[in-house]
């Protein structure tokens, strides 16, 4: 027994040693086949910090382990990360590693951060194959490939990955992944069963954002066909917070197009389930919402897709009597309908209609109904949209959880309709477009720090909508301090809009006080700190082109550091991308200021002010402390009393705090002066201390008249 025992021993321990010893021979010959084989295969930098082979973890297979795995791109997206990973696991045939073939049967990814992009010239960062060897070349002749793949298991574990096409304005991201794949990736022919989590989901297009936040679970099994490029969904199921949607059917790939068909569907019509997209209800207590009422949901995608030709699509939903809320709060919404749809028969972008008929509801007893249809959106757009109803600020904000909840008050009352063909607004034929109603609003208040740092109050504000204009009537904002009163016209909105027409309007505004000061500060952000480092650089902004607008103003009281200004006169003209300031008077410093000029803002050229300024009769010692031009030219003006008038011309370039390129500016002008008393003069102090008199301790003229200019941002003053 005892000798039983000792070979069991010296067993036990042979076959440790070999577990420990064995991977020490192949390491560094296994780790450098996958380090050139992958760099053969991709045309990217491909590298790993460290790598580690056991037996220990998968025996009797190796289990190599490759840290801190990085795929740079080259070329077009130079220093771009297509994939950082904490780290990839191989499991790797020991069998077959002692034959000197390398097969691998199973892949882990770690913590991997997924990059996809597509840039504005429409090429893919993914898209880094090494280009295959041409016919002529000389192929090795070798029984095997370095390394085979004959997986079996795939599996990733908390994973982030990003979609970027930036040629469609399109983001994409799914966070917290967790994926594990099974199946014999070997054959020709296989079934991969799948299952995805994410733990939030994220998508927007063209700024807008369609998903936030959502949970996703996807559970597939792929029928696979290498051999003809066909991809076959079977048993899919897609849960996206708790809206549950089936789809079927096949992806073939193709050398320059795929061939897509796929039908989808919702099984479960509870509309607790379609409300749950929706972040302010899943993320608070949605285990306490209740929601009645039920949809249908389904759709289809069927034909080819390439660079030139999109398949045919089509997508229905439908909500019938629906209603919602949590039980602790009065507000509710109640007997919400919709039917909408999306189709395209043929592909052809033409062919798209859109419908949403029948979108209504009553949220606090009071009904809001909409429409909309758009065809022919390429050739010639046909348009119907119409919107009735009540819109109650306060009752709407009262749906949310506390948490969740907007200091918002007021009434939307909207009653207007727009049907009609882009061909009829292009050949001016606003005979043949119906455009008409309003849109009032009242009592609102909005008073949330966390968005604007004022709060904002309009006590009414009205829409008149007509084919050809728009008018603005009897609309008084506050914000802050600040009261706002404007009324105006917007005319051709409708050309400028849809068809690339000239938008031409007036506006009229009126206040008692306006603190821009304050007003600058409303969306919270950050001012730049005093006495740091700004951009005197030339700054480049382009005025909108298609654009002729006249603003006039009149303010009591104007605030805007360091100036307070009284009785404020401004007539403004905007066209070619140009605003002349036609008038532009106040009183401050007791005189009065007048102002004319440009600022002109063309493609590709820096931003360019031209003024002709006057200022009349200012009282000298409040006018040194606030003009810093003033102070620069004439330091002497510190001791000065009486009054003065300025006038000058400059023409300057701007940056991009909007403040003087001053290397650029070119200009000149007068000051001159009533009688002036100088006191308190260095100079002359020291004279009368050498004197030892006091007859010079005040200086008085009977005026200066001095002239300067402005050549290379340099003041030159001429003799006086």
């Amino acid at each position: 027994m005892k000798r039983f025992f000792k070979v069991i021993t010296i067993v036990i321990v042979f076959v440790l040693a070999f577990i420990l010893i064995l991977p020490l021979f192949f390491k560094a010959e296994i780790v450098e086949i996958v380090k050139h084989e992958l760099n053969k295969q991709v045309n990217a930098k491909v590298d790993f910090a460290d790598a580690d082979l056991s037996l220990i973890r998968h025996f009797p297979d190796f289990t190599l382990d490759l840290n801190q795995l990085s795929i740079i791109g080259t070329d077009a997206f130079e220093d771009d990360t297509l994939l950082n990973l904490e780290a990839l696991s191989l499991r790797i045939d020991v069998l077959k590693a002692l034959n000197g073939d390398y097969v691998i049967k199973e892949l882990r990814f770690y913590e991997p951060f997924i990059n996809l992009l597509v840039n504005k010239e429409g090429l893919a960062n993914w898209d880094i194959a090494a280009p295959s060897e041409t016919a002529d070349a000389p192929v090795e002749e070798t029984s095997t490939e370095a390394i085979q793949l004959k997986i079996k298991q795939m599996s990733l574990k908390d994973g982030t990955l990003k979609y970027i096409d930036q040629s469609m304005d399109l983001l994409a991201e799914l966070h917290g992944m967790e994926l594990s794949m099974k199946g014999d990736l070997s054959t020709d022919k296989s079934s991969l069963a799948t299952r995805l989590t994410a733990k939030s989901f994220d998508l927007s297009f063209e700024g807008f954002p369609y998903f936030n936040g959502v949970a996703v679970r996807f559970n597939a099994m792929f029928l696979i066909d290498l051999a003809n490029s066909i991809y076959t969904f079977k048993e899919n199921q897609l849960v996206l917070n708790d809206l549950l949607v089936n789809f079927e059917g096949s992806v073939g790939m193709n050398p320059d197009s795929y061939t897509l068909l796929l039908n989808f569907d919702a099984p479960k019509s509870e509309f607790r389930q379609l409300i749950s997209l929706i972040p302010a209800f899943y993320k608070n207590d949605f285990d306490k919402f209740q929601a009645n009422g039920n949809f249908q949901l389904d759709g289809f995608v069927r034909g080819t897709y390439s660079e030139n030709q999109l398949p045919a699509y089509g997508l229905n939903l439908k909500v019938d009597n629906a209603s919602f809320g949590y039980p602790d709060l009065p507000a509710r919404v109640e007997t919400l309908n919709l039917n909408a749809s999306v189709n395209n028969k043929t592909g052809e972008t033409d062919d798209a209609e859109i419908e949403i008929s029948d979108f209504n509801w009553q949220l606090a007893g009071q009904p809001f109904r909409m429409n909309l249809s758009l065809k022919t959106p390429v050739s010639d757009p046909q348009f119907n949209i119409s919107t009735s109803g009540v819109l109650d600020f306060g009752q709407l904000t009262a749906l949310l959880p506390d948490e969740q909840k907007l200091d918002l008050q007021g009434l939307l009352e909207a009653d207007f309709r727009i049907k009609g063909k882009m061909s009829d607004i292009e050949n001016n034929r606003f005979d043949q477009v119906n455009a008409s109603g309003s849109l009032v609003l009242q009592n609102f208040e909005f008073a949330d720090s966390t968005v604007l740092s004022l709060p904002v109050k309009i006590s009414n504000a009205q829409l008149n909508l007509s084919p050809k204009f728009i008018d603005l009537l009897n609309t008084s904002i506050s914000i802050g301090r600040s009261d706002i009163r404007v009324d105006g016209r917007i005319e051709d909105y409708l050309p400028y809009a849809l068809a690339d027409g000239t938008l031409t309007g007036r506006l009229n505004h009126k206040s008692t006080l306006l603190d821009v000061d304050e007003l600058m500060t409303l969306t919270g952000e950050e001012q730049q700190p005093e006495g740091s480092a700004s951009d005197s650089s030339e700054f480049v902004l382009e005025l909108p082109k298609n654009l002729i607008f006249d603003f006039e103003s009149n303010i009591q009281n104007l605030i805007f550091e360091p100036y307070e200004l009284t009785a404020v006169k401004a007539k403004l003209h905007y066209e070619n991308q140009e605003i002349k300031f036609e008038e532009f008077a106040a009183e401050l410093l007791d005189g009065k200021m007048n102002m004319n000029g440009t600022f002109a803002a063309l493609q590709d050229m820096p931003a360019q002010l031209e003024v002709d300024f006057k200022l009349t009769d200012l009282d000298i010692p409040k006018a040194w402390k606030t003009i810093e031009l003033l102070q620069k030219t004439v330091p002497i003006a510190q001791q000065a009393k009486g009054t003065m008038t300025a006038q000058f011309e400059v023409t300057t370039k701007l940056d991009a705090e909007f403040s003087p390129v001053y290397e650029s500016m070119q200009g000149g002008g007068i000051l001159k002066t009533s009688q002036l008393s100088i006191s308190n003069l260095s100079s002359l102090q020291k004279l009368n201390a050498l004197l030892g008199t006091q007859q010079f301790d005040q200086m008085v003229t009977d005026g200066l008249n001095i002239s300067f200019e402005f050549i290379n941002g340099r003041v030159y003053q001429k003799p006086f």
